[in-house]
């Protein structure tokens, strides 16, 4: 059609835009997405460097470990323990070392390969000497006996800067012990810098004091187990072919360079390894094979003997457990591969990258997708790898990629505008020679806008068409709610006001609606199918038909007749054609409404609709001080007329009372259907006396009224009552309504036919 709306191209959606659409999109590293990207990933990779992450990653690792769940149960550590039975019956401790000597001979026998105390033997034994001497002299027999090392920070006497400086002393067994025993082991953990949250995940691999090297208990357990030295590498520790790495914490430095540290493997929670008490394994009440081949660690399980609590990812362990986890996570192999942190960051920037490329290749919904995808397929790939052994950082991607997507398209989108900037700027040109059409479009916008009610509405779109074209008159002939036949009302408007179509127009809005095209008939005198109107009473010289069409769909057809000067052009046409798209919206739009707000067998608006009304009433006239009344009326005896002439008769009544109310309320007024035969008033700026004056005129009016029934006329009479604020004193809209319900049936009980006005205090009275 012509005119009828404005070329489509790319300028509709800011996604379509192609790299070449900027200036730099001939290469795609000049593109600022890839410099977006990239600084980005610098940021967040600087983030994770210092350390800023590390907490939310630690958290993030803890969940991978709960999502693995356990191993297999462990086969080569069996775990002896001090437990409240074994001091009841060995006594309250410490306990003589000759029960530790016993213990350890006993094991020995067992065929244990190595046996670890986590137990601290670093002051001569309460009993004596001698009982030193026999623990001794068990570890010099059984040969195969670690002991812990704790190390404390003291104030010492430096020689080489001669004065007190504050160092990390190891606390270890006494010297008989340590001239007996197959090693040491250091069994502290760090919390401060590594496991600052308490949860113990990281571990030194070793520590020096004194010019001597210690390593955890765990290792030194495991070097004795699998019989194989440990050698200390830059990159961590070693036990044969089995390699321990250090992993450099992000954002963690000392003295000597960045903190490294190796991260436990934790299989499970309490319960993963075999246990015996202590006095079992001294009363020999333990299966012949439990110990044979294996590693056994000793402890303590009862608060009786300083008791020794540590979290771990899986919740509370003891303290030789996680010594007991790390001799599990080096003896079978499963130690945890980890990109160093600059490693990380490299391919963090990597991953910028191909976000970026994402984005720029599919600027719509696909790259969204494709970003979503590989974000989703990161996480569960780190979850995936975490199982078997291998830990990528998620955090600094959880942060990277959802923020770069974010930014990117905002910013695309930015770009995007400001190519519709420049597009619109091309088209000024026209727009300008369109001025004048666009100056009365804006007229005829102020002018058709719904008036919240349907006749009202479309009489004011024609009037303004007419006069905008300079035209006589004009017709809207309007589809029904269905769509299919033309309504026979239809609005004319011209020098003496409404009046009826011709014939001819309502022929030719048929052909318009079945054609869905515009026409322009300069000189109707000269059309065969338009001559006719061209003569008589219709007298129509120049003629231009448009139907309105919302999504394609015809609703109605627009006819303006007789421009004044002259016939119509095709500037009036184009003119017409955006007009009629205009009142195609609005002229939905108040059907939809009308749908939505209006009942359609009383013409009154819907209890719903009544409902937001009464409330925007009340709130105005609470806040301004102004008088506001309601009436609610109900048809007397309505159900007899349902019960004896049937319900289309009950649907006439209800039209015709309807009337009444439509006929009698003021533009201001608001009439409602409120439910069944009942209906409703509200009154703006209405007083109580006011109130009851138009409650009695309209009593008046519907008992003048007739309806004529199936078998003679019918006489129809009304019950109302009154409610007005101030002279009622409720606080919501609610009290209101029931205080008017209240003296409608007061007037119903005292006869019908008449009305009541709610007191301010007590029953309605009329």
């Amino acid at each position: 059609m012509p005119g009828r709306g404005l070329p489509a191209d790319r300028m509709s959606d800011p996604s379509l835009l192609s790299p070449a659409d900027t200036p730099a999109g001939a290469s795609w590293y000049r593109r600022w997405e890839i410099w977006l990207g990239v600084g980005l990933s610098l940021a967040v990779a600087l983030l994770f460097l210092q350390g800023w992450l590390v907490d939310l990653e630690n958290r993030a690792i803890d969940l991978r470990f709960k999502s693995r769940g356990g191993l297999a149960l462990a086969k080569d550590l069996v775990l002896v323990v001090v437990d409240d039975e074994s001091l009841v019956r060995l006594g309250p401790w410490p306990w003589p070392r000759a029960q530790h000597a016993q213990l350890a001979r006993r094991l020995k026998a067992a065929g244990a390969r190595v046996v670890g105390f986590d137990i601290y033997f670093h002051e001569p034994s309460s009993y004596g000497p001698e009982d030193d001497a026999e623990f001794v002299k068990a570890l010099a027999e059984t040969g195969n006996v670690l002991l812990p090392v704790v190390f404390e920070r003291k104030q010492v006497w430096d020689n080489d800067v001669m004065e007190v400086v504050d160092r990390s002393v190891a606390e270890r067994p006494i010297p008989e012990l340590r001239q007996a025993t197959a090693g040491e082991g250091f069994i502290d953990m760090e919390y401060q810098k590594m496991n600052p949250d308490g949860v113990l995940r990281y571990v030194f691999l070793q520590n020096r004091s004194e010019g001597m090297t210690f390593f955890p208990f765990g290792l030194q357990l495991a070097s004795r187990f699998l019989d194989q030295p440990i050698t200390v590498g830059s990159d961590g520790v070693a036990l044969g072919g089995r390699r321990l790495p250090a992993y450099a914490l992000p954002g963690l430095r000392h003295e000597d360079g960045p903190v490294q540290a190796f991260m436990i493997n934790y299989a499970n929670q309490t319960g993963f390894f075999d246990e015996v008490p202590f006095q079992d394994v001294l009363d020999g009440k333990f299966p012949p094979d439990l110990f044979k081949g294996k590693a056994v660690m000793v402890g303590t399980r009862t608060k009786g003997t300083s008791e020794d609590r540590k979290f771990c990812p899986y919740g509370v362990l003891l303290g030789m457990e996680v010594h007991a986890h790390l001799f599990q996570t080096i003896v079978s192999g499963r130690m945890f591969t980890r990109l160093s942190p600059p490693a990380f960051a490299g391919l963090l920037v990597g991953l910028g990258l191909v976000v970026a490329l994402f984005l720029i290749a599919w600027p719509g919904m696909t790259g969204n997708l494709a970003v979503l995808g590989l974000f989703v397929a990161w996480m569960l790939g780190a979850d995936q790898a975490f199982r078997r052994d291998v830990v990528l950082e998620v955090v600094p991607v959880l942060v990277l990629v959802p923020v770069q997507w974010a930014m990117t398209r905002l910013i695309q989108q930015f770009v995007a505008l400001r190519q519709r900037n420049r597009d619109l700027a091309l088209l000024n040109v026209d727009l300008q020679r369109k001025n004048r059409e666009l100056s009365i479009l804006n007229e005829i916008s102020k002018a058709i806008v719904f008036m919240d009610n349907l006749t009202k509405t479309l009489d004011a779109i024609l009037r303004r068409a007419v006069e905008v074209l300079g035209a006589e008159r004009g017709a809207l002939i309007m589809l029904d709610e269905r769509y299919e036949n033309l309504v026979e009302e239809a609005v004319v408007v011209g020098p003496a006001g409404r009046g009826e179509v011709p014939t001819g127009l309502r022929e030719m809005a048929a052909r318009l609606v079945e054609q869905g095209t515009s026409l322009l008939v300069a000189d109707v005198s000269r059309d065969p199918e338009l001559a006719a109107l061209a003569h008589g009473e219709a007298s129509v010289r120049s003629v231009i038909g448009l139907p309105l069409l919302v999504h394609q769909t015809p609703i109605g057809v627009m006819t303006i007749l007789n421009k004044l000067g002259g016939p119509f052009d095709a500037d009036d046409l184009k003119l017409a054609d955006i007009m009629a798209n205009q009142a195609a919206i609005v002229i939905e739009q108040a059907r939809l409404y009308n749908l939505a707000t209006i009942d359609g067998l009383t013409g009154l608006i819907v209890h719903r609709h009544f409902q937001s009304k009464i409330e925007e009433e009340f709130r105005r006239a609470k806040r301004y001080g102004k008088p506001l009344s309601i009436i609610m009326t109900d048809i007397d005896h309505f159900k007899k007329f349902n019960d004896t002439w049937g319900h289309q008769t009950g649907d006439l009544v209800l039209r015709e009372v309807a009337k009444c109310v439509r006929s009698t309320i003021r533009d201001t007024d608001v009439a409602a259907r409120y439910g069944g035969e009942e209906f409703a008033v509200i009154l703006p700026e209405t007083d109580v006396e006011g109130a009851a004056q138009f409650a009695e005129r309209l009593r008046l009016k519907v008992e003048a009224t007739t309806c004529q029934g199936p078998k003679g006329p019918l006489q129809v009479t009304i019950s109302l009552g009154v409610a007005s604020i101030p002279h009622n004193a409720v606080d919501t809209t609610q009290e209101m309504i029931k205080a008017a319900d209240e003296a409608l049936y007061a007037a119903k009980h005292a006869g019908r036919n008449r009305y009541q006005v709610a007191p301010a205090a007590g029953p309605a009275q009329a």
